[in-house]
């Protein structure tokens, strides 16, 4: 046998590829995927167990935190719109401070309330939750309620 013989491959020793026709092969515009079986979607077990996760599991577990955060600012904007401006920044503020809490929780449990390092996130909301409760609770009211 000749080396060019030996460097080239046989086609005897080529895996079978199924044909593209197949509904066990992935078609489209490229040729790239078309020898890979389709995906298909499994459940994701939640953090820290081995049953497979559902949507109100994740909710409670990952996302519950930016929810409780979130319900809270909304309730602090019905307070603003309603004209109670002092009422409404307090809330606010105490939400961020809420929020600040919440991110001392592991990293797993506070979902997309987590954004740079946990010492910055809680830093960052808890001086601007400071900061809005002293702003609102120091004007002057000037005869609204």
């Amino acid at each position: 046998m000749s080396e060019r013989q030996q460097a080239e491959p046989r086609e005897l020793d080529a895996p079978e590829r199924p044909a593209i026709d197949s509904p066990e092969t992935v078609t489209g515009p490229s040729d790239a995927g078309a020898d890979r079986p389709r995906a298909r979607p499994e459940r994701i077990p939640a953090p820290g167990s081995d049953r497979p996760s559902t949507l109100w599991r994740r909710l409670y577990t990952i996302h519950l935190p930016l929810v409780l955060v979130g319900l809270g600012l909304l309730v602090a904007v019905v307070f603003i719109v309603a004209d109670r401006w002092r009422r409404g920044t307090i809330i606010f503020g105490l939400v961020t401070l809420v929020a600040a809490a919440f991110r001392l929780l592991p990293a797993e449990r506070v979902g997309l309330l987590a954004v740079r390092s946990r010492a910055f996130d809680v830093g960052f909301l808890t001086v601007l939750g400071g900061l809005v409760i002293w702003l609102a609770s120091s004007i002057d009211p000037l005869g609204t309620g």
